[in-house]
């Protein structure tokens, strides 16, 4: 446990990357699991990940920065590899079809009750769509839970992350052609090995204390 507590220690939001450092496949692979693995909601899984390694995808991503966003394009280009998180605009009933029956084929629900599971989730769905009406804000949410569990492998990892939401949402969603696939882009996460010029790796931690934010009842 110690040592766990360590690496989210060393862990900080990286402002320069060294671009001749690259992360390897094996390691790269293991952070992608870590994000298939991650919790959701009723098991929602209503993200999906577009990642690049190469030059002409970094620069892809990195047009959204243009304007309003430069400081953020280098933490782009020069990462050795960025993902876009981007989640599903609504949630169908052939969404939850689809994710019971995949929860069916490993044996976590018994093929009788597969209607049962369904109008389950879907009564949840329907809870955020039409009483509370803030579905895709829900939704959004759970990309942004998948995200804690990619910071803190890649921190066991000794890779090196940067969470961006200074970027042009609207541009992204164009460059990806988003709206067909029903997705809409959250926010990128840059990833590689920072740099001896960043300055904010030489600060430690900015945090309230533990006594500050946690109670005990």
């Amino acid at each position: 446990m110690a040592n766990i507590i360590d690496d989210l220690k060393w862990r900080y939001t990286t402002k320069a990357y060294d671009p001749s450092k690259k992360i390897s496949d094996a390691d790269f692979n293991i952070l992608l699991e870590s994000l298939i693995l991650a919790p959701t909601s009723i098991n929602s899984q209503p993200s999906h990940y577009f990642y690049t390694s190469s030059e002409e995808g970094k620069k892809k991503i990195a047009k959204a920065t243009e304007g309003v966003y430069p400081m953020n394009t280098p933490k782009i280009l020069d990462a050795s590899h960025v993902i876009v998180f981007t989640t599903k605009n609504s949630y169908s009933r052939e969404d939850v079809v689809k994710l019971v029956t995949t929860e069916q084929k490993s044996g976590r629900i018994p093929a009788d009750q597969q209607e049962e599971f369904v109008s389950g989730k879907e009564s949840f769905i329907n809870m955020h769509k039409y009483d509370w009406k803030d579905l895709p804000h829900w939704l959004s949410k759970q990309t942004y839970i998948t995200s804690g569990v990619l910071y803190t492998v890649a921190a066991i990892l000794k890779i090196d992350t940067t969470p961006i939401e200074g970027i042009d949402i609207a541009r992204l969603n164009k460059e990806f052609d988003l709206p067909s696939k029903g997705l809409s882009a959250d926010f990128v996460v840059s990833l590689g090995y920072r740099d001896q010029s960043d300055e904010n790796a030489k600060f430690g931690k900015t945090r309230y204390n533990l006594a500050e934010k946690t109670t005990k009842f």
